[in-house]
């Protein structure tokens, strides 16, 4: 008689619950697919000024040195010892989020002595592929559009010394005149002819100068741009999520240290999509234990103030005679001990609840979003960052909850793999 008497009251229950339930998660569904109420990024990934200056330092040592005669020095040219033209040195800074700046030094030496150098201006686009997930920056020889010479005022005279050097010095003397003419004349000739004489004789045979390209998490992508702060570069993306950016956040990550940054209703809103995908469960029991034949559905959600994870769970659709809603909050913490991510929550509470109280214990509840801290943190370390033909591996090595965005400090150990 009790049994019977309980069941009465839950269909009863379930009936007025119904209509319910079903709104809430309807309007729940309808607010992940609205439009982002803020135009700042969802995530970010902060390169370092120490790992491009490493990529540009790579890229200059993998320049070969290249032969090069200095026009107008006439005969005296046969008898300098070979001239070469060797890099130097390579800076880079975005123009703007589709363009690179380049600006490569070259030294014109002989032997290893360097007489003078040349300056050289490229700007490099910033290819996004979206199918492949790929932010890529290509510089190759073909694209500078400018060469100045680099010039002091004893580049004439080290050019002399070197047209000399192969002549006996009783005879120098006689010749310095001479070679002095040489020298001048062929500096004025390059000051003048400097591009025409380096794409034809020096450009063309160094290709492909440096590449540099980030492969971005699996997230579902709707807009990159690549920025650039304190000579940082600053890959920002935007979700399809109703969800706020990160605002005008500052990065606390050491100068060694990448960083990737997403805003936490972000984060909830990609909990949602990747249960939506089958990238972590989406079916749990009223325990709140992942079963792909729970009888319940899961939402997360965050809203700023006291306990601002919230985690929902809805009676699944095909369950007939029971409709329930109910939702939990806490504050979550987060850290990484000895390559383990480890998620508690505090302060949690059953905050709602709709249809008959089957549902009593948050903690049930909060272990659902664990899954979606687990998720950040795996597509996070699945990034790469390649420079030239070498990938730079990403490792975990702190992460935390700041503000209103979690944070995950990544570290290239070791020197670049293949």
């Amino acid at each position: 008689m009790r049994s019977a008497s309980i069941l009465i009251a839950l269909l009863l229950a379930g009936c007025g619950a119904c209509q319910q339930v079903t709104a809430h998660r309807d309007a729940f569904r309808q607010q992940l697919e609205a439009g982002a109420p803020d135009d700042t990024p969802h995530v970010r990934l902060q390169i370092p000024k120490a790992v491009i200056d490493g990529w540009t330092s790579r890229a200059i040592a993998a320049l070969p040195s290249v032969p090069f005669e200095v026009p107008g020095l006439g005969d005296l040219g046969r008898y300098v010892d070979r001239l070469g033209i060797a890099p130097r040195q390579m800076r880079v800074a975005l123009e703007r989020d589709k363009a690179a700046r380049f600006d490569l030094d070259l030294d014109i030496k002989s032997g290893n002595r360097a007489l003078f150098g040349l300056q050289l201006g490229a700007v490099a686009p910033v290819r996004y592929d979206p199918a492949k997930g790929t932010l890529e920056i290509e510089l190759r020889a073909d694209m500078f559009e400018s060469v100045a010479p680099r010039l002091d005022a004893n580049a004439t005279d080290r050019l002399t010394n070197a047209l000399l050097d192969p002549v006996p010095s009783a005879f120098r003397g006689a010749l310095r005149s001479t070679a002095q003419r040489a020298a001048q004349q062929g500096i004025d000739l390059l000051t003048r002819q400097a591009y025409s004489l380096l794409r034809t004789r020096v450009l063309t045979r160094l290709g492909t100068l440096a590449r540099f390209e980030v492969q971005m998490p699996d997230l579902p992508l709707d807009a990159i741009a690549l920025t650039t702060r304190g000579g940082a570069w600053m890959v920002d993306g935007r979700l399809p999520f109703g969800a706020r950016g990160l605002g005008a956040r500052a990065s606390a990550a050491p100068s060694d240290a990448l960083e990737m940054a997403i805003s936490t209703e972000a984060l909830a809103a990609l909990g949602n999509w990747a249960m939506d995908r089958g990238k972590i469960p989406a079916r749990y029991t009223r325990a709140g234990k992942a079963d792909p034949k729970g009888d319940f559905t899961a939402g997360l959600g965050w809203q700023s103030g006291a306990r601002p994870l919230k985690v929902h769970m809805w009676s699944a659709e095909q369950q007939a005679g029971l409709c329930l809603h109910a939702r939990a909050g806490a504050s979550p913490i987060v850290s990484f001990r000895e390559g383990k991510l480890d998620v508690g929550f505090e302060n949690g509470t059953i905050e709602e609840v709709t249809g008959p109280p089957l549902i009593s214990n948050a903690l049930d509840l909060m272990g659902i979003s664990t899954e979606a801290f687990k998720f950040t943190r795996s597509i996070a370390t699945r990034s790469s960052v390649k420079l030239g033909g070498s990938s730079v591996d990403i490792a975990l090595r702190a992460i935390e909850l700041r503000g209103e965005a979690l944070t995950l400090e990544l570290t290239t150990p070791g020197a670049p793999g293949t």
